[in-house]
């Protein structure tokens, strides 16, 4: 065997420093983690979403969501493809509790994702580098089938992996028992999974035949395209962090039952909504990939059953898109009914022809349809070995060779099929012999002729200078190997990657080139990307990386060259970046974002000034993440990224959005402001949504606080949503992200005073032709009159508590009536507070306040007109919503049961009950230098607040170091660290709310001191109950 010399170039050494307890995952492998929501829903596939944004080592954030995985467990999952430290941060969008946290990603054994290889995307190969010729089997329904046990499937990918199958293309679900996809149900997919991870073991590929919508009608595949965007969600979630999975919009023969509209549409989301890149395509009728110079597609899919070799390698290549790799899914299926008769013969001389046109085969073993024979049943005892070993020969020789260097080179050849690497190897395979000339570049090349039935048989052809006249040692099939072997120092082999577009403002793309070097003189290489034209500067994020990104701020067409120098020679090979601007409005991620996920402020719509946006200021502020006007920093908020800063009053930001479903939503916003803060305008297509709703100062401009609105209504479809920002002169406020809920009708606030009492007035109220009533009975065209010239009020009884949120009255302003100026007060027990001071109406119509919420059972409409003019109020409104029964944490271990405790508490006149006997006078006692704990059962499922304990401090006697535990079902989480209880009295901690049924108080003494716990108390309410705001117990 010939041995080929390679160099591995490294432009990055990565050093992994893993801490102790930090969780690790292989790169290219899956981060998992479960998360509890106890919240009931109707439907929670629809009406809750698990957002999550990854931080990857290098500050880049990746934003994707989870699933629900059944009962009360949603998971997150993802495939790290950077090693060092990654951040994770999962909210679901209603607000229930998420997670957040960190993991390790380390080297692994994993080849890296499947996908285009990076040296020459013409063959698949792997993401990180990697290289593989990929041998393919179409396997039939019972790999995925419950009825089909382990041990047969381990029978089955036991003897593929001895074949050297390494991707196995399954008609994964047809007839019944099968894991259909949907309606979804999570015991399906854990059920693909189970194959899934035996695949990923066996390092093998997986083709789902079916794709995301099935052709066979039993599946249930879902109509609507809300419904398609949910299971393509979901199963993307799930299985998208697979490294070993290529896509299929659907199949087989998706045409029969896809209009080409709703392929091309189906392709774009997939494409779109997946973070991964895995390859995309779908099944094809007989005949060309249609889609196959679709951006969406990044795998070719093949079906011709073809006989002349000649038109089946010019079909072939017909099909060969730049950029992406061809499966020939159905091309030469043995033994199936609807193709011609294969022979050996056939076989052997379609798969040299195939493998000529570097494209991925596979292979059927059938006996009628293609759920028949081997393929069907997946039955050793029905395996025709023949039909695997003619393949296994040609592959097992072609394994030896770098085929992902090489490409095919016809114009190179006077007769048969070629692939060449110029200047280093080529091969030829000739049908029927004979002889050949090759083009070759100057230099010696040892020819060797193979047979090609059995290709590991070589014959010795001597040498060749000029590659012409090389006659094949017989008439039948033979393979020419052509290896230069004169040790000349060649130039490095170069490809500058696929030509790349973007649109402004972004201006970015990235650039996947390859190099590659035969290590001669000195066993160094260097690289530079650099500008050959273009209207505009290019910046690029390291000129010396082969894979980097290309930024500009011009409009035009770019040339942009990627050299390689061994010290001695140079190659070079160019790519066209093209940059256009933006042409019409655009959603910025290219698709609609979902209402109801977190939309970040600064990922407004594409499409510029007076279009996308309006800003006062004609540079971006912040000089962060985008490069137009509108002004973006850095946050410190929870979860880092950016936002949106320097609002000023009549700015705007417009994003292009999903609507789910029509109702009313409530807007949720994080916003934080130095100043005393402004408001925000809702609009939709055009229309104003309510009133704006009212930012105060948070303390400082990255003090964040979230702010709701009160129920906006929605309608369903694509629509463009309007922000608009209103205050006073100078900046506003900083907007960091934004998100809707979806809210029940009766949480909408509405007018309180329709159905009010009216409950008394100040006595000015002095004519009986125009009485109080007027003021309440739903007429404008009314009014109640006071001649007086100061502040006179009329009081209501709203009949039980509700939360205030704004508040009306309507003015003629007409004449010598006006109301001049009004403001709203509430009565807080017995007194009487204002919910915001004297506001001036001006105008004729309503004049309206929205105020911080508060909590009352009455109101007053307090109005003054001014010096000189009578009062005329024509009608006054107030809204909010009934206000549930709030309660108020209480200590929950007085009335728990005590449940254990670690060993070490072994005082026996000062037990472990004294530290939660209700007195502070009395103390659990343990002698140990180390944590120690007890633990409480709650007596069922419990929200918790905050927690205490009690330490008299004194002389050798302390508890130095206290955490609160909680119990999650399978493991014992800290509510907080450890904290330190250096005083005499309480040490509290408020903590983030968490629900269990059971927790362990661990402290730890000082060294040298004597643990001494005098009471423990731990704050919460029943889980259903709604919380009052935590105050703290006293310390002391």
């Amino acid at each position: 065997m010939t041995t080929f010399r390679s160099i591995l170039v490294a432009f990055a050494l990565v050093l992994v420093t893993v801490l102790p307890g930090v969780e690790t995952v292989g790169q290219w492998d899956r981060f998992e983690r479960a998360i509890t929501n106890t919240r009931t829903y109707a439907d929670p596939l629809r009406n809750v979403t698990v957002q999550v944004e990854y931080t990857r080592p290098d500050g880049m954030k990746r934003s994707f969501w989870g699933f629900w995985d059944g009962g009360t467990t949603w998971r997150i999952r993802f495939m790290p493809d950077m090693l060092g430290t990654w951040q994770y941060a999962a909210t679901f969008t209603d607000g229930a509790a998420g997670v957040s946290g960190s993991f390790s990603c380390v080297a692994s054994d994993l080849p890296g994702m499947v996908a285009a290889d990076t040296h020459n995307p013409r063959w698949l190969g792997y993401k990180g580098g990697g290289h593989t010729l990929l041998r393919a089997f179409h396997g039939g329904p019972p790999l995925f089938k419950a009825g089909f046990s382990a041990s047969k499937r381990a029978a089955f990918l036991d003897w593929a992996g001895e074949q050297g199958y390494n991707l196995l293309s399954v008609n994964e679900f047809q007839g019944t028992g099968f894991p259909y996809r949907w309606p979804i149900e999570p015991a399906n997919y854990r059920q693909i999974e189970t194959v899934l991870n035996d695949l990923a073991a066996r390092r093998m590929v997986y083709y789902p035949f079916g794709g995301f919508l099935p052709r066979e009608s039993e599946q249930g595949r879902p109509s609507s395209v809300a419904d398609k965007t949910l299971l393509i969600r979901y199963y993307l979630a799930r299985l998208g962090p697979y490294w070993n999975i290529l896509l299929n919009v659907g199949g087989y023969e998706a045409e029969t039952y896809l209009s080409s509209t709703e392929i091309n549409r189906l392709g774009n989301e997939i494409a779109g909504l997946d973070p991964f890149g895995h390859p995309l395509g779908v099944h094809q009728l007989n005949g060309n990939d249609n889609y196959r110079s679709q951006s969406w597609n990044s795998l070719v899919t093949l079906q011709a059953e073809i006989t002349n070799l000649s038109s089946l390698h010019s079909y072939l290549l017909a099909n060969h898109v730049a950029g992406k790799p061809v499966l020939a899914q159905e091309n030469i299926w043995m033994g199936n009914s609807l193709q011609p008769a294969w022979t050996l013969t056939d076989l052997r001389k379609h798969t040299w022809v195939h493998m000529m046109a570097a494209t991925t085969l596979v292979l059927g073993d059938m006996a009628g349809n293609n759920i028949s024979g081997f393929s069907g049943s997946l039955d050793l005892a029905d395996m025709q070995p023949d039909r695997h070993a003619v393949p296994k020969r040609i592959w097992d020789f072609l394994a030896d060779i770098p085929l992902y260097r090489m490409n095919p080179a016809q114009q190179l050849v006077s007769n048969g099929f070629a692939l060449a690497e110029p200047g280093k190897r080529y091969l030829v395979y000739l049908p029927t012999g004979g002889t050949v000339n090759v083009a070759v570049t100057a230099g010696t090349y040892r020819v060797g002729w193979h047979n090609a039935g059995f290709p590991a048989q070589r014959s010795d052809g001597g040498v060749t200078t000029t590659g012409q006249g090389l006659s094949a040692p017989s008439g039948s099939d033979w393979v020419l190997h052509l290896v230069r072997e004169d040790g000349a120092n060649l130039a490095p082999t170069v490809n500058a990657g696929p030509d790349r577009s973007a649109t402004l403002p972004s201006g970015s793309v990235a650039l996947d080139g390859t190099v590659s070097d035969d290590g001669q003189p000195h066993g160094t290489l260097t690289t530079t990307w650099s500008r050959v034209s273009g209207p505009g500067t290019v910046t690029f994020a390291n000129a010396a990386a082969v894979d980097t990104t290309a930024s500009v701020t011009v409009a035009g067409t770019y040339v942009l060259r990627l050299t390689a120098s061994d010290g001695m020679l140079a190659s070079s090979d160019d790519m066209v970046m093209t940059v256009t601007e933006t042409t019409g409005q655009a959603p910025f991620s290219g698709s609609p974002r979902t209402i109801t996920t977190t939309i970040q402020a600064e990922d407004y719509d594409l499409g510029g000034a007076g279009i996308a946006y309006y800003d006062v200021s004609s540079a971006n502020e912040g000089g962060s993440y985008r490069n137009d006007a509108v002004d973006i920093q850095a946050t410190t908020d929870t979860g880092g990224g950016y936002n949106v800063g320097w609002t000023r009053t009549g700015e705007w930001l417009e994003y292009t959005v999903n609507i789910p479903s029509s109702g009313t939503y409530a807007a949720s916003l994080r916003v934080a402001s130095g100043t005393a803060g402004g408001s925000v305008q809702f609009s939709i297509d055009g229309v104003v949504l309510g009133s704006a709703l009212s930012v105060a100062g948070t303390g400082g401009w990255q003090t964040w606080r979230t702010v709701v609105s009160d129920g906006l209504p929605l309608t369903a479809g694509t629509r463009v949503l309007r922000l608009t920002f209103i205050g006073g002169t100078g900046g506003l406020f900083n907007l960091n992200w934004l998100t809707f809920t979806s809210i029940p009708t009766d949480d909408v606030a509405v007018d309180l005073i329709s159905a009010a009492t009216y409950a008394g007035q100040s006595g000015e109220w002095t004519s009986s032709t125009k009485p109080v009533g007027r003021a309440h009975d739903g007429s404008t065209a009314t009014e109640a009159y006071a001649e007086v010239g100061h502040a006179v009020w009329l009081e209501y009884d709203l009949g039980g508590p509700h939360r205030l949120q704004r508040a009306r009255v309507y003015d003629d302003n007409a004449g010598n009536y006006e109301i001049g100026q009004w403001k709203l007060q509430w009565q807080d027990g017995t007194v009487w507070r204002d919910a915001f001071a004297f506001t001036t109406s001006s105008v004729i119509g309503w004049s309206e306040v929205v105020f911080p919420e508060v909590v009352s059972s009455r109101v007053r409409v307090v109005c003054q007109a001014p010096s000189g003019k009578r009062l005329e109020l024509r009608e006054f409104e107030c809204f909010g919503i009934a206000a549930p029964v709030v309660v108020t944490p209480v200590d929950l271990i007085s009335a728990a049961t005590y449940a254990g405790q670690s060993g070490e508490w072994t005082s026996t006149t000062k037990t472990v009950a004294r530290a939660h006997d209700g007195s502070t006078a009395t103390e659990a006692y343990a002698d140990v230098g180390h944590a120690v704990w007890l633990e409480y059962d709650l007596g069922g499922s419990h929200l918790l607040t905050h927690a205490r304990v009690f330490d008299d401090n004194s002389d050798a006697h302390e508890i130095g170091q206290w955490k609160l535990q909680w119990y999650d079902g399978s493991t014992w989480r800290d509510a907080f660290p450890f904290q330190s209880s250096t005083t005499a009295g309480w040490s509290a901690v408020d903590f983030p709310d968490v629900v269990t049924s059971r927790v362990r108080v661990v402290c730890q003494a000082p060294a040298g001191k004597l643990l001494e716990l005098r009471e423990f108390e731990c704050y919460g309410v029943m889980e259903s109950s709604t919380v009052a705001p935590a105050v703290l117990p006293a310390n002391g």
